[in-house]
């Protein structure tokens, strides 16, 4: 590695051809970076004392074999082209003048080859859409007035909208001679490195790992390309990276990328990856598959098609798929992904991938997806913890079908106990007539989802609201049609299922009664709606219609999000008592429970029994130095002492309600276990205080909400 402080216009005098390798992101910068670049050229040119101004290194690996000689960018290639767009401008507006030893056919000379033809006339060669764009703003010469060559088809709006910035800021002539002089102020570190002795992907990594705005996608495309030979990173860069960059980069999946990877590696790993270790995730991955003889190539490919399943997971009207799908599936996939619930995705991406092998047919597959949207609702609506939906359906990604694809799909669903069961359709009926279902952000969903259920013609939702039959402020006559209790009426009734319909004509409709909603020429009565079927044969509207009416709608609902068929093998529990995760360790290799008439060995049996009866979920995992408890984490950490034992505990102090003030805010502490606070467990008689803060914490656990 040879490092050297140099002005970046000598930079751009002395190197030919800058070539961006392809597996490089594209040129990302916004007008932002392009104004404070802007700002300090100009203001370094207007301070006479100030005799450079840095910009930060440029990193390169020189190739000695091209024709032309030529140098590789690892990284600088969002300061180099910006500065090429500055350059460019500068150059449209000096013209033939010369500035502060600076003239339009100097300028030129930093980002062209005027003496050579074909693609050796440009210096800077950028990757994909963004090098034709380039060329064409930069080709014309000064007197050609601005006017660039013909834009490509494919533009990249970023380069074309930060020169005209660059344009925009140089119609002030009084700028230049300040931005010229600023601009020969400009210090670089260029970085050569020898491609025989340094790894440019460990540069990369070390360069990009301080906070600068690299995605781990972008960082996994540079691993997977960047030590390849040129001709290969093309191939498969062309054959299978672009095409899966196009989903991600349109619309709303824009950002997705990163989740696509999250969820491939946790279908293929079991595992889910931390959002910020889903690089060094991968890194392992493929090393681990390339070790058992993968290609690197056949990695790509298999990336590749699983994100052509995603972009179908997450786009299933419109996206194209090369899966021999049907209307009915497309339809399940989009109502599952209204629900917005990103950690079905790994399970889905297995399912997919055992469609295209056969494994699994189309009818069973769309049983699957409606299954997991049933089981998504039905918790929701039942309040119970979505925090447990990553591993469930992670956990789901690894099932074993040799025994019948559905037959082990159905056992699972139902064999889900406790806090991860599937809601029976008595819980879920009840749940869904008292809950809150207007101020819900799936509101439109629900709704269209029982409105349209086992409809040919399908109703839009387009033009339609929700409308409150007993309206949201009670009239006068409202209030005397409900009676003397129309007040608690109202408050328990007013947004769930048996008072809410669809309308056209919610203004229209309004506070009116209940006849005048009924007989408006737009009201409930004239309505074709399911949703508003029945309304028309009643002649008031109190409590007692609205139970009966909830009462429809919701065992409308059970069909709607139904349950799986049962299995026809017997169906396997999950969870159990004694239940111990596989670990290399025992309780025998802790000294101080090794006595089983010993105090401490007593404490831990007893306790251990308490904690494992919390939930048949709870799982216990023996450590080298603690005893851990589990759900989806640790809750309750035990560290075996001489004649006691210490608790460590998942909450905070503050978030436990401790009134003997007992605990011990640890989490400044180091200590074995994870958690926050301390607790001493030293007597039978301490023990069920201890279980009741044990319970806290894990009842804590199974109340936060899944990130996704």
């Amino acid at each position: 590695m040879k490092a050297e402080a140099r002005k970046i216009l000598q930079f751009l005098d002395n190197t030919k051809k800058l070539r961006i390798p392809i597996y490089q992101r594209a040129y990302s910068w916004r007008e932002a970076e392009c104004k404070q670049l802007w700002d300090d050229v100009v203001s370094a040119g207007t301070d006479p004392h100030l005799e450079e101004h840095f910009l930060g290194a440029i990193v390169f690996v020189t190739d000695a074999q091209s024709l032309m000689p030529e140098v590789m960018i690892i990284d600088g290639q969002q300061r180099l082209t910006t500065m090429t767009l500055l350059l460019s401008a500068l150059t449209i507006a000096i013209g033939t003048d010369k500035v502060a030893n600076l003239s339009g056919p100097l300028l030129r000379e930093f980002f062209v080859n005027e003496k050579f033809d074909g693609q050796d006339f440009y210096k800077l060669h950028l990757t994909r859409t963004d090098r034709a764009t380039l060329m064409s703003i930069v080709a014309p010469p000064p007197d050609a007035g601005g006017v660039h060559a013909p834009l490509p088809k494919d533009v990249s709006h970023r380069i074309v909208k930060n020169h005209a910035f660059f344009v925009e800021q140089l119609q002030d002539k009084s700028i230049i001679e300040p931005l010229c002089r600023g601009l020969q102020k400009l210090m670089i570190v260029e970085i050569g490195l020898d491609s025989s002795k340094s790894n440019p992907q460990l540069i990369f990594e070390s360069m990009n790992s301080t906070g600068l705005d690299l995605t781990q996608a972008d960082l996994i495309r540079n691993y997977v390309l960047m030590g390849l030979p040129q001709l290969q990173q093309e191939q498969l860069y062309m054959n299978y990276w672009a095409p899966m960059e196009a989903i991600f980069n349109s619309g709303a999946n824009e950002t997705r990328f990163d989740s696509f990877i999250r969820h491939y590696l946790t279908f293929r790993t079991g595992e889910i990856p931390r959002q910020r270790q889903i690089y060094q995730d991968f890194k392992t991955y493929a090393r681990r598959v390339q070790a058992g003889g993968t290609k690197l190539a056949s990695l790509v490919e298999d990336l590749h098609r699983n994100a052509m399943h995603y972009g179908f997971v997450m786009s299933p009207k419109s996206a194209t798929t090369d899966l021999p799908v049907d209307k009915d599936l497309r339809d399940a996939l989009h109502n599952l992904q209204e629900l917005k619930v990103d950690v079905v995705h790994p399970f889905l991406l297995r399912v997919l991938d055992d469609f295209r092998l056969g494994t699994v047919q189309l009818d069973a597959l769309k049983e699957i997806v409606e299954t997991c949207e049933s089981y998504i609702f039905r918790r929701i609506i039942c309040g119970l913890p979505t925090n447990s939906h990553n591993k469930t359906f992670a956990g789901l990604a690894r099932l074993e079908t040799t025994g019948g694809y559905i037959e082990a799909f159905r056992n699972a669903i139902h064999g889900m106990v406790s806090y991860k069961r599937m809601p029976s359709d008595g819980d879920f009926i009840k749940g869904l007539k008292v809950k809150d279902l207007y101020n819900a952000p799936w509101r439109a969903y629900w709704m269209r989802r029982l409105e349209n259920h086992d409809k040919k013609e399908i109703v839009e939702m387009i033009g339609l609201q929700v409308e409150h039959i007993m309206p949201q402020q009670l009239s006068g006559g409202w209030q005397r049609a409900l009676g003397r209790e129309h007040a608690s009426i109202h408050e328990r009734y007013l947004h769930t299922i048996g008072n809410l319909t669809l309308t056209a004509a919610n203004a229209a409709l309004g506070n009116r009664s209940f006849t005048d909603k009924l007989h408006h020429k737009d009201g409930f009565a004239a309505s074709s709606l399911r949703l508003n079927k029945g309304l028309s044969t009643l002649t008031s509207w109190g409590e007692a219609e609205i139970v009966a009416r909830a009462d429809r709608m919701a065992g409308l609902a059970a069909e709607v999000w139904a349950l799986p068929p049962k299995p026809a093998t017997p169906i396997q529990v999950e969870g159990g008592k004694g239940r111990t995760d596989s670990s290399d360790w025992k309780i025998e290799h802790h000294p101080q429970l090794v006595d089983q008439e010993g105090v401490p060995r007593k404490l831990f049996d007893a306790l251990s029994e308490a904690l494992m009866a919390l939930d048949p979920n709870v799982k216990m995992h023996i450590q080298k130095q603690y005893i851990a408890f589990k759900a989806e984490g640790n809750f309750t950490c035990v560290i075996p002492q001489k004649s006691r034992l210490r608790i460590r505990l998942s909450l905070p102090v503050d978030e436990l309600e401790d009134p003997m003030g007992i605990v011990e805010d640890t989490s400044q502490k180091g200590s074995w276990g994870t958690g926050f606070s301390d607790v001493i467990l030293k007597t039978p008689a301490e023990l069920p205080y201890i279980v009741g803060l044990s319970e806290q914490a894990f009842l804590a656990q199974m109340g936060e909400q899944d990130a996704g």
